[in-house]
């Protein structure tokens, strides 16, 4: 009498294709196991559970958003320009990339964003807020950041820390490079001191600073990254890295990703996902 339990040997191509229909009932959640695990049968045809790991991104993948940044996003701050340098090297090195997964590079896109919101956030709210409130004027020490901020939007670099030293320098390279902004950041980093030396000139030092802020805003109106994510590229990326997050580790079809292109005549949208 033969043993039903006993396990039923199985070439490598009936394998593959088994295991292959399995990880389509999985990634379609006909079949629910635990977040990146996947059924692999041994040479015997046992079924075993087994880690599947995470991807790596491709060099595709990295291309595509470096082309994306390089087009749309390098002039918006340096912030944008420091991530570029970070891909490109990512590119252009096979091994470093082999580190890096689809949710490290969606999370330093994502920080980027942040970093560039919080400045433009900060360059579009202090005017108000002088303009609503005059005392704020005495509060608002823009001496070190605002030079910073608005040199960042320039696209160079500059720290993140309240350092006299820079502060002197960006000023003397706006004061010759850029000097019309050079005038109203300058007026902005002289208010501070004006307004605790005489605090009966407050409200009229708080429009002044109001109408510089928003000059300022207005002059970078282009810079807003309100907008900055709304990108297939983007959506693409965020949506392979929530399906990797729900156990989806297999590789995603070599396409490229384009800007959505309709052809009315054919009634046709092209695009693409890349692993």
């Amino acid at each position: 009498m033969s043993n039903s339990k006993r396990p039923i040997p199985i070439g490598d191509e009936l394998r593959s294709q088994i295991e292959g229909h399995i990880d389509d009932l999985v990634n379609s959640e006909g079949v629910e196991l635990p977040p990146g695990k996947r059924i692999r049968f041994d040479l015997e045809g046992i079924p075993n559970l087994v880690d599947v790991p995470y991807p790596a991104i491709s060099k595709r993948r990295i291309t595509q958003i470096i082309d994306h940044i390089s087009s749309n996003l390098f002039d918006r701050s340096v912030e944008w320009g420091v991530l570029f340098s970070e891909l490109n090297h990512l590119r252009n090195d096979e091994a470093a990339r082999a580190g890096f997964t689809h949710q490290q590079i969606w999370e330093k896109i994502q920080r980027t964003q942040s970093n560039v919101e919080i400045d433009w956030g900060i360059l579009v709210s202090d005017g108000p807020e002088m303009r609503d409130t005059p005392e704020s004027v005495a509060e608002i020490n823009c001496n070190v950041w605002l030079p910073q901020l608005v040199i960042r939007l320039l696209g160079q670099p500059t720290g993140r820390d309240r350092d006299e030293d820079e502060r002197i320098y960006l000023m003397k390279k706006m004061e010759r490079d850029h000097h019309g902004l050079f005038l109203l950041v300058d007026f902005m980093c002289q208010l501070y001191g004006r307004a605790n030396a005489n605090p009966s000139d407050q409200h009229h030092l708080a429009k002044l600073g109001a109408h510089c802020l928003e000059t300022l805003a207005a002059l970078f109106a282009s810079k807003d990254p309100e907008n900055d994510m709304d990108h297939e590229v983007f959506w693409s990326l965020k949506e392979r890295v929530e399906a990797i997050s729900h156990g989806n580790r297999e590789a995603s079809p070599e396409v490229e990703v384009e800007d959505k292109v309709e052809d009315e005549s054919e009634d046709k949208t092209e695009d693409g996902t890349e692993n």
